[in-house]
């Protein structure tokens, strides 16, 4: 049922194989005053509740996408910011890669090509190694017309699993947003939802 509301929200719709692409999102660079806002006005990490304490619940997690149906590739870029306005991931707008989460790397393409990067299903594009806890927000970037599949997982510390798919339909400039949020009370839990 997750899924079902997810893929709704996305703008997407779900035969038996998956979610596909129904309708176009919001124009590119659409990002409103007021998450830019938001971002900025982030408060600064403290030791009790910032960068410092991270992995307190989670031993890793990972984001990955892929084109769907052909030879591979990413048909679209990612960038990923925490809650105390760090980021990793693909920065589209100044061409370069962004490593600013502590534990966090980048391993996805370093360019804004549209070429197929061959199969790649296996490599993560934004890995963090014990991630705080809290909110993260997922800017997904189409460069290229294809469908994808989006994967993000974490594993709690305690052994427990989460996983996140969704597949879709991606064109150049379409974007999408994601939150991630990892919880660790009461229990470890992984929330993604998607951000209008």
């Amino acid at each position: 049922m997750r899924a079902l509301i997810t893929c709704l929200l996305l703008g997407l719709w779900i035969p038996a194989t998956g979610c596909r692409s129904k309708a176009p999102e919001a124009a590119p660079g659409a990002d409103s005053a007021a998450a830019a806002n938001a971002r900025k006005a982030a408060p600064a990490p403290t030791p009790a509740s910032g960068p410092a304490a991270a992995g307190t619940g989670f031993a890793n997690l990972t984001i990955l996408i892929w084109e769907k149906d052909t030879l591979g590739g990413r048909p679209a870029r990612l960038m990923l910011d925490n809650q105390f306005s760090q980021r990793v991931g693909m920065d589209l707008d100044l061409h370069t890669v962004v490593n600013g989460i502590p534990g966090a790397e980048y391993l996805g393409p370093v360019a804004d090509s549209t070429a197929p990067e061959g199969r790649t299903e296996d490599r993560p594009d934004i890995r963090i190694t014990r991630p705080a806890t809290g909110v993260y927000d997922l800017t997904i970037t189409g460069v290229r017309t294809a469908p994808f599949g989006l994967a993000v997982e974490s594993l709690g510390n305690a052994g427990t699993r989460f996983a996140y798919e969704i597949e879709g339909g991606m064109v150049p400039g379409r974007v999408a947003r994601l939150r991630i949020e990892l919880r660790t009370t009461p229990v470890d839990t992984m929330i993604v939802t998607p951000v209008m």
